[in-house]
């Protein structure tokens, strides 16, 4: 058997309507700022302490992070806290050493962080060591949209294989097959299976670059031509693959890495 993760786009959608209208066995509280928080945001504004930013701005943050500690220590249990504001908070899970600063200083010990729904759920779902992926590996299929939306890091990636002033392009509409390399599948409810997937694709695009450029004295104006050749771009994704009542597919690319190019001439 082999490995995967969680649909964050559904598992937030549930978790939204669960708690805007929760059903009987989900208890829902809400947390809200306090005189003694007020206090404790103007005077961490003041010296700017995290999540506060060294111009003092924040505020949004720093007030999650303040009532969310009162709140961790009211209760003795876990508090999961989860927030993709990597810049605030921490990345991979591991919140920034100021704040782990301050859950120390106030012996705040039942604090767990998670940069998603989606690890936050690969480690309360329950996983299916015999999920048999083969009738849906035709179905787990990409397009060259999904790929557009990583086309910076590819492009920084792929310098080594281009020329200068040459840039990847996407056609959008391309469709391409994922190669699975492994997986973990988990079951969400009776209805929906979640599998976090790795594989490979190879996508065709083209490589562009600037032939020639003029100006329009009238008009003041400066243009250029543009030139193209057909390229292959590898890649290796990781993917959240959704799949309803056994039969719907729904796939989404979380990560890609650049593995190389492919040249068609």
């Amino acid at each position: 058997m082999t490995e995967a993760k969680i649909n964050v786009e559904e598992q937030i959608e549930n978790l939204e309507k669960r708690l805007k209208q929760p059903v009987p066995d989900l208890k829902v509280q809400h947390v809200g700022l306090e005189v003694a928080d007020v206090q404790q945001l103007t005077r961490m504004a003041a010296q700017r302490i995290k999540p506060f930013n060294a111009n003092g701005h924040g505020f949004r943050d720093s007030a999650i992070w303040v009532t969310l500690m009162r709140y961790a220590q009211s209760v003795d249990r876990t508090v999961g806290f989860i927030s993709e504001n990597k810049n605030d908070f921490g990345s991979d899970g591991i919140l920034l050493p100021e704040l782990q600063e301050q859950l120390k200083s106030q012996s705040i010990s039942n604090i767990h962080y998670f940069n998603s729904l989606a690890d936050f759920l690969a480690k309360h779902l329950l996983r299916e060591d015999k999920f048999d992926i083969q009738p849906f590996k035709d179905q787990i299929f990409g397009f060259g949209s999904e790929i557009s939306l990583f086309s910076r890091e590819l492009h920084a990636a792929s310098k080594k294989d281009i020329e200068d002033g040459e840039w990847l392009n996407f056609d959008e509409a391309m469709p391409f097959n994922w190669e699975i390399k492994n997986f973990t599948a988990y079951r969400v409810n009776e209805n929906v299976d979640y599998l976090r997937v790795t594989a490979t694709a190879k996508v065709n695009i083209s490589i562009v670059w600037v032939s020639a450029q003029y100006v329009d004295p009238i008009r003041n104006k400066s243009y250029e031509n543009t030139e193209s050749r057909p390229i292959t771009i590898k890649v290796q994704g990781e993917l959240g693959v959704r799949i309803l009542q056994r039969k719907r597919v729904l796939v989404e690319v979380l990560n890609l890495e650049y593995l190389g190019l492919e040249d068609s001439k």
